[in-house]
């Protein structure tokens, strides 16, 4: 679990070098989009993260995007579970780590329930040419998140 700690760790240091800026909402989302939930998919490449790590990392993500005042986290006005919700449900295109980490589980295990979501949905083509339009919500979450691996597994 040290190795976890250390990932925390270094979430909570970049966090703290921006949060003495003054960023608008706008700008902390797009710093969680893009900067901070590339973190966590390389994690997920090579363990499997608690459910205790992963609310420690929502928290912190939450924590800076709802802002800081006085040195402690505003309210929060919005459930993080439901800012990570799809933007045609009126959200921030943020991703739930546990739903990063269901989708990788799925491209990546032997499991039946795995195997089954493969052969259902991909066959025998690469993940990238899969239509993410088709199929159930939950695929449909999981195919929103597959651009991050994509990406991290490309080295971008």
């Amino acid at each position: 679990m040290q190795d976890l700690e250390d990932v925390v760790g270094k979430i909570r240091m970049r966090l703290a070098s921006w949060q003495s800026r003054v960023l608008s909402k706008g700008a902390r989302l797009l710093l969680l989009r893009h900067v901070l939930s590339s973190m966590p998919p390389h994690l997920f490449s090579c363990i499997k993260a608690p459910a205790s790590v992963l609310k420690v990392i929502n928290r912190i993500f939450s924590d800076f995007f709802w802002g800081y005042a006085d040195g402690k986290p505003k309210r929060k006005w919005i459930a993080w579970d439901k800012v990570c919700m799809p933007v045609k449900e009126g959200r921030a295109r943020l991703h739930s780590l546990h739903e990063v980490q269901l989708s990788w589980k799925i491209l990546t295990e032997t499991s039946l329930w795995s195997k089954i979501f493969r052969a259902k949905y991909i066959k025998d083509k690469h993940i990238s040419q899969v239509d993410a339009t088709k199929g159930s919500r939950f695929w449909k979450i999981v195919m929103s998140c597959m651009p991050m691996f994509l990406n991290g597994l490309d080295g971008e």
